[in-house]
C-alpha cells in the first residue's frame, strides 16, 4: 500500500507543472499579441494590453517576434530573438548614451525567456531592471524612461491568427494589416 501511495504522489506532481515548451508546436505567421503585466514598479509603468497582429518567425534555429514598445531606438517596434541554443531566452542591455538623451549614464537589462508553447501559441516573460542614475525630469514619458530604478515583469502572450510558411510571405505593417501572400 506505501508503494501505491507514492506513486500516487508522484502523477499528482507531476501535474503540477503548468509550463510547457514544444517550439515545434509553432508555425511562421501572423499572431496576435497581448501583453499582461505580472509586477511593475516602474514610473511611468510598461504598457500592457492588446497590441493587435505582428509578425513570428519559427525555424530550427528559434523564434523572432517584436517588442511593440522601444521607444530608446526612436522606434515603437523592435525585433528580438530567442536563439534555440540559448534554450529560447536572450538577456540584453545598454547604457544609455548621455549626448543623446536625458537620463544619461542609466542603464537597462532585459530578459526575455519562451516559457510556454500550445498549438498556435506562445508565452514568452519579459523582465527588465532599470538603474536610473540620472532622472529624466520633462522627457520621461516622450522616451519611455522611467524617472527611476525600477523592475518590470510581463508576459507577452502571442496567438496564431495565420500560418505563413515559406515559400509564402508576410506583407504589410502599421498601419497596414498584415497578410500572407503566396506565390
Amino acid at each position: 500500500m506505501k508503494t501505491f501511495g507514492w506513486m500516487c504522489i508522484a502523477v499528482l506532481a507531476g501535474c503540477t507543472d503548468a509550463s510547457h515548451v514544444d517550439p515545434s508546436e509553432l508555425h511562421t505567421g501572423i499572431y496576435t499579441l497581448q501583453i499582461s503585466t505580472r509586477a511593475d514598479t516602474c514610473d511611468p509603468q510598461r504598457i500592457s494590453g492588446d497590441f493587435g497582429s505582428f509578425f513570428v518567425g519559427v525555424s530550427k534555429d528559434g523564434i523572432s517576434g517584436w517588442d511593440p514598445y522601444v521607444e530608446l531606438s526612436g522606434s515603437l517596434y523592435q525585433r528580438y530573438d530567442l536563439p534555440a541554443d540559448a534554450g529560447y531566452t536572450l538577456s540584453t542591455g545598454t547604457g544609455i548614451d548621455p549626448s543623446t538623451f536625458c537620463g544619461g549614464h542609466s542603464s537597462f537589462l532585459t530578459t526575455r525567456q519562451l516559457v510556454t508553447t500550445t498549438t498556435g501559441s506562445m508565452v514568452v516573460n519579459e523582465t527588465t531592471d532599470w538603474t536610473i542614475t540620472a532622472p529624466c525630469t520633462n522627457g520621461a514619458l516622450v522616451l519611455g524612461l522611467p524617472v527611476a530604478s525600477c523592475h518590470s515583469d510581463q508576459d507577452q502572450s502571442y496567438r496564431l491568427v495565420t500560418a505563413c510558411e515559406l515559400p509564402c510571405q508576410v506583407r504589410g505593417g502599421p498601419p497596414d494589416p498584415l497578410t500572407c501572400v503566396c506565390p
